[in-house]
C-alpha cells in the first residue's frame, strides 16, 4: 500500500471538521479534512488527518473492499498518509470539487451507492448529508471512520430482514438527506418521503 509521509503534502485550504456521530454520547472532534498538494506532482488530493488511527485502519479497509471498482462508490484511495516515525496519521484520497449538496433528484443514485456498500460487507456508521458529494449527476460516499462490518447481512433479502447496521444507514439517510432537500423549494416532504421509501422497498 502507498504511503506519504505529511511532509510531501501541502495543504491549501481545510474542507471539513468531522465528529462523532450526532448521536454520539459527545460532540468529539475526530479529523480535519484538507485539500492539499503532493509536493512531488503536484497533484490535488484530500487529505485527512486525526489522532484516531484505529478509524483510518477501518477507513482503509472500506476502500479495500471498494477497490475493485474504484472512483465508482467512493473517491478513489490514494494512500496513508504517515509521520515522522511511519505510524499512519491520516488517508490521501482522490480530491473531488463539490459545489452542490443532494436533493431529492439525487436520491436513486445516492441509494444505489449505498446498496453497494452494504453488498461489499459493510454498513457506513455514520451517515449524513455530507458523507454524500453530488456532482454533475453523479454521487460518492465519504467519511468511513464509523463503518461497521457486516459479512452476516445480506441487503438482497430486503430492508426488513437488514440487520442493525444496515438499518442504522437507512434511516440515518432518511433522516439526513430529507432537510438538505428541503432547501430546494419546489419540493414538499411528503413527496421526499415517498420517494425515500418507493427508493427502499426491495
Amino acid at each position: 500500500m502507498a504511503k506519504i509521509p505529511l511532509g510531501e503534502l501541502r495543504s491549501t485550504r481545510l474542507i471539513n471538521n468531522l465528529h462523532k456521530p450526532a448521536d454520539d454520547t459527545k460532540d468529539e472532534l475526530t479529523a480535519f479534512v484538507y485539500e492539499a498538494t503532493v509536493v512531488a506532482t503536484n497533484e490535488t488530493v484530500q487529505l485527512k488527518i486525526g489522532p484516531d488511527e484505529p478509524s483510518f485502519a477501518n477507513e482503509i479497509l472500506v476502500y479495500k473492499a471498494l477497490s475493485d471498482k474504484p472512483g465508482e462508490t467512493a473517491s478513489v484511495f490514494k494512500a496513508i498518509a504517515t509521520n515522522a516515525t511511519g505510524s499512519t496519521v491520516g488517508i490521501v484520497t482522490e480530491f473531488i470539487e463539490v459545489t452542490e449538496a443532494p436533493t431529492i433528484s439525487d436520491t436513486e443514485t445516492c441509494r444505489s451507492n449505498l446498496l453497494a456498500l452494504h453488498r461489499k460487507g459493510w454498513a457506513h456508521g455514520g451517515l449524513d448529508a455530507d458523507d454524500f458529494l453530488v456532482k454533475d449527476g453523479r454521487c460518492w460516499i465519504e467519511n468511513f471512520r464509523h463503518a461497521q462490518k457486516v459479512a452476516d447481512e445480506d441487503p438482497n433479502r430486503g430492508w426488513s430482514a437488514a440487520g442493525d447496521g444496515i438499518k442504522a444507514d437507512r434511516n440515518a439517510f432518511r433522516r439526513n438527506l430529507q432537510p438538505t432537500a428541503r432547501r430546494d423549494h419546489r419540493v414538499s416532504a411528503t413527496l421526499i418521503d415517498s420517494a425515500l421509501t418507493r427508493s427502499w422497498m426491495c
